[in-house]
């Protein structure tokens, strides 16, 4: 449970206390609501087994915050996997899902913003100063979470964290995204632009070149897809078990979510 959480997605039970924590849909095209004890207890996958190949596909993920930020996608083939074969797809021994880098992505029920040198207080929309992932990135060079030409990524050109608002600038770090492996990423948006990203529980050197000025806010209404400045639309392949969007900018409190994270899913 995140009591300062903006939205919070998991497959696990963060604050749905026992509701749903994300809708599935079989290849009946029948779609059902699961609880995160019906995810892992053998429920969800039964109820896509014997129809067709056994897939099950994300047409929900509940935002478990309270503020009802609801992540969904309504194109049957865009739609991320959770369930392969009759089988639910693991990462760190826990349900996930899969994100295939071509098409799939979600979309979120009403945009949020990413600020930058803003004070969350003072905003009127919903407020991020911090983002935890847990997941693996399988791919780099793509959109992780955008909206437009608004993105936080590794880019194209270089394989770096990357974070690009459409009218204030680009912050193009020197640090590349840790790929392949099982992660719990933390970012935090700046105060004064100071970036911070943790991988495994590490605060990581950035370097880079920072143009972005003033303050500012980055629109983010999609996970997993984004239009880059450089004009095309990626989409990142990736397994994800939780995605948290925090309010405040956090300094010591990050610590315990990530241990929190880490005492459940084993990733470091």
């Amino acid at each position: 449970t995140y009591s300062d959480a903006t939205a919070g997605y998991s497959l696990r039970d963060i604050g749905a206390n026992g509701g749903a924590v994300v809708r599935v849909r079989n290849n009946s095209d029948s779609e059902q609501d699961f609880t995160a004890s019906e995810v892992s207890d053998g429920t969800l996958a039964s109820f896509c087994n014997g129809v067709g190949v056994g897939d099950g596909f994300v047409s929900i993920w509940y935002d478990q915050s309270g503020n009802g930020l609801n992540m969904t996608q309504s194109t049957a083939d865009d739609q991320p996997k959770i369930v392969s074969n009759g089988s639910i797809f693991l990462l760190n021994n826990k349900p996930a899902m899969n994100f295939d880098g071509s098409s799939d992505f979600l979309t979120l029920a009403e945009d949020v913003s990413v600020l930058f040198n803003f004070d969350p207080t003072s905003s009127s929309y919903h407020p991020v100063n911090t983002i935890m992932f847990v997941g693996k990135n399988i791919s780099g060079n793509q959109s992780f979470i955008g909206k437009n030409t608004n993105y936080i990524s590794a880019p194209f050109s270089s394989n770096v964290y990357e974070f690009h608002t459409a009218t204030s600038g680009t912050y193009e770090t020197a640090l590349a995204p840790l790929l392949n492996s099982n992660l719990i990423l933390s970012i935090q948006c700046p105060s004064e632009n100071n970036f911070s990203i943790r991988e495994n529980g590490v605060s990581k050197t950035l370097g880079g070149t920072n143009n972005i000025t003033g303050s500012s806010a980055l629109s983010i209404g999609t996970f997993g897809q984004a239009k880059k400045h450089r004009g095309f639309s990626s989409f990142q392949n990736m397994e994800v078990n939780e995605l948290v969007w925090m309010k405040n900018r956090l300094t010591t409190e990050i610590v315990d979510i990530e241990n929190d994270a880490n005492n459940f899913y084993s990733v470091f």
